[in-house]
């Protein structure tokens, strides 16, 4: 992991006006990681559950997607799940959130076709680390990222 402030300013300097799609239930987590993101440059739109982030994802195009897990309505599997069979969104970066740190939940995650795991509570150094790696991982496959491509 590198240091916090190197991964916000290289966000910043190279991924400045994604938008990124933040799923999450709890008020006070949607507006802490919904304001790291978007500190770092990131447009944010952020949606209480996963009925909400499912038609704000068939109006938008996002470039990822970071979802928490335990959410009333569809989950965050079930959303991503969704998500993912929507036009343009096959390959779009999809992150996890959860308090759930052991191990079969970081598998059911990655099994149910989520491309990463961070967990409760979240630090701004291993948001913007792992957003960043999957942002440069898509900008490096152009059919991956749908708003910019």
């Amino acid at each position: 992991m590198s240091d916090p402030i190197v991964s916000e300013i290289s966000l910043l300097l190279r991924h400045s006006g994604r938008r990124i799609l933040l799923i999450e239930d709890n008020p006070l987590n949607r507006e802490v990681t919904g304001l790291l993101l978007s500190k770092a440059g990131l447009k944010v739109d952020a949606a209480k559950d996963g009925r909400v982030a499912l038609d704000l994802a068939a109006r938008h195009a996002y470039d990822l997607v970071v979802t928490d897990l335990a959410m009333p309505g569809p989950d965050g599997v079930e959303t991503a799940h969704r998500i993912r069979e929507l036009p343009g969104y096959e390959k779009t970066p999809i992150i996890a959130l959860s308090a759930c740190v052991f191990g079969e939940d970081r598998d059911y995650c990655l099994s149910g076709g989520l491309d990463d795991f961070i967990t409760k509570p979240v630090t701004a150094m291993r948001l913007y680390d792992i957003v960043l790696r999957w942002l440069d991982a898509a900008e490096n496959e152009p059919d991956v990222l749908g708003a910019t491509a």
